[in-house]
């Protein structure tokens, strides 16, 4: 099924059978996708915001993404490929713990320690990422998201991060999935690197809201979190009463947003 046509069905939103959620539970009762869900943190990220990125379209994605992305990417070389990609998930989930290991540790040696295991391990992971990068689709989208998502971890210059073209992406393409999910960890990432980079950061949540297939109500929901000023406010709450009208099947997200604005 194209993200197209699991974003414009009528069907999915009045029919009580094919809700999103209920298709979303009977797809992740496959053991391929459950395992690709349990190893994988990318897949870990896109599932912690299963309803607000639209249900079905990322269960549609997230299915093929398990059983035909890599065996149609690269054909020329696929198992190098998969290879390259899988150092970079492990690589991701190591540079992770570590970080996390010493933002818990209070020894000053062992601090100095992992700092240098982390500089390291950053290294060798942002080359990585880089040569996953040169890769055909969809690893090169694949790359992409890491590459955001490793800046985040390791505490690097946001701002200096580009956005992908996601609007020049079809919207029923499978690479649209990860450059809006892109996007999105880079808006909410520049969200926390100062003035210009919060103002920046918003308008990449808010141009997610407007043309997004995938990350709209997510975006959506982050700019209301965010809102300070009465001003601030009140465009939030326009702004989820268009993307609720827009999409109505994203009421159990939108709402609750709606509620704390007042």
């Amino acid at each position: 099924m194209a993200l197209g046509e699991v974003r414009g069905s009528e069907k999915s939103v009045q029919d009580p059978e094919v809700l999103p959620s209920e298709k979303a539970m009977g797809a992740f009762d496959n053991s391929t996708v459950q395992r690709t869900m349990a190893e994988d943190p990318l897949v870990g990220f896109i599932l912690r915001f299963w309803l607000e990125l639209l249900v079905a379209t990322v269960v549609a994605v997230v299915a093929y993404f398990a059983y035909n992305a890599f065996q149609n990417a690269a054909r020329e070389n696929t198992e190098k490929a998969a290879d390259l990609y899988l150092r970079v998930r492990d690589s991701y989930a190591g540079l992770l713990g570590d970080i996390k290991s010493r933002s818990a540790e209070k020894d000053a040696a062992k601090i100095d320690e992992l700092s240098k295991k982390i500089a390291s391990e950053s290294e060798k992971y942002n080359e990585a990422v880089r040569v996953l990068g040169d890769r055909q689709a969809p690893y090169k989208d694949i790359a992409a998201l890491y590459r955001t998502l490793g800046v985040l971890a390791q505490g690097g210059d946001i701002q200096a991060v580009q956005i992908s073209e996601w609007k020049n992406i079809r919207p029923d393409a499978s690479e649209r999935l990860f450059a809006e999910l892109n996007a999105l960890a880079l808006g909410r990432g520049l969200l926390d690197s100062g003035p210009q980079g919060k103002s920046r950061g918003i308008g990449v949540l808010k141009d997610l809201t407007q043309d997004g297939v995938i990350a709209y109500a997510s975006a959506a929901v982050t700019v209301a979190d965010i809102a300070e000023s009465a001003v601030e406010k009140a465009d939030a709450k326009a702004m989820l009463q268009r993307v609720l009208a827009a999409h109505p099947d994203q009421a159990e997200v939108i709402e609750p947003a709606l509620k704390k604005l007042g």
